[in-house]
């Protein structure tokens, strides 16, 4: 008897120490689906709808960020502008249609972008060179601000109706300091970087082989004392 719960035992610490992390690397991801790319959706710069929010949430872990991507768009074929891609924290702010979570702290910059001189789609990636870590349950903002236009068309953060995207539901929007969910729209980025502090959930190939080497070893163990 003691050996049977001797051999379980060990089956089970080698099922419990061969688990995987089946836990996504990315929180929010609409980057590839169709974009509004007929005209200026929602223009960065001051003059026109700028700047531009879009948040984004994490799960029951805290993760590290490690990159962040962008779409924008460029409207008419003379462009330029530069200014801040910037991640910023969640507060509740009021509006005339209810309270809503809008950018609240400035958290860290994740990047430049600049001369935008082309029209079309034209995306930026945004790697850390150090992981930011985000906290678990928590809402972030990635907020794109032009700091210096010069232009005679309009540079836009590209936007998707895709509601089904990874993150996107539930999540919200700012432009021209409007906040609105992304009931019907949402701007199209990537948020990607490592799961931290999660616990470990087995793999299904993993439970598969441990579990059948576990009722192998009792089948053995059973056999073996009616001999």
């Amino acid at each position: 008897m003691k050996s049977t719960c001797l051999i379980i035992l060990c089956a089970a610490l080698l099922l419990v120490s061969g688990a995987g992390v089946a836990n996504s690397d990315v929180l929010y991801d609409n980057l590839n689906t169709p974009g509004f790319t007929d005209g200026p959706s929602l223009a960065i710069n001051e003059n026109g709808d700028g700047p531009l929010g879009a948040s984004f949430s994490t799960g029951a872990g805290k993760f590290a960020l490690t990159d962040v991507q962008v779409a924008f768009y460029t409207y008419y074929s003379v462009s330029w502008s530069y200014g801040p891609v910037d991640l910023y924290s969640s507060v509740n702010v009021t509006q005339s249609n209810g309270t809503f979570p809008a950018p609240g702290s400035f958290l860290c910059n994740l990047g430049f972008f600049d001369e935008l001189t082309s029209e079309g789609p034209d995306s930026w990636d945004f790697p850390l060179t150090t992981p930011y870590v985000l906290d678990a349950n928590t809402r972030y903002w990635v907020v794109a601000q032009d700091t210096a236009h010069h232009s005679s068309g309009s540079e836009c953060w590209d936007y998707s109706t895709t509601m089904t995207a990874t993150g996107v539901a539930g999540e919200f929007n700012m432009a021209d300091g409007w906040i609105s969910p992304n009931s019907t729209a949402a701007y199209q980025m990537q948020i990607s970087g490592l799961p931290l502090g999660l616990p470990l959930v087995p793999e299904p190939a993993t439970i598969f082989f441990f579990g059948g080497g576990l009722i192998g070893l009792i089948a053995y163990r059973f056999r073996f004392k009616q001999v």
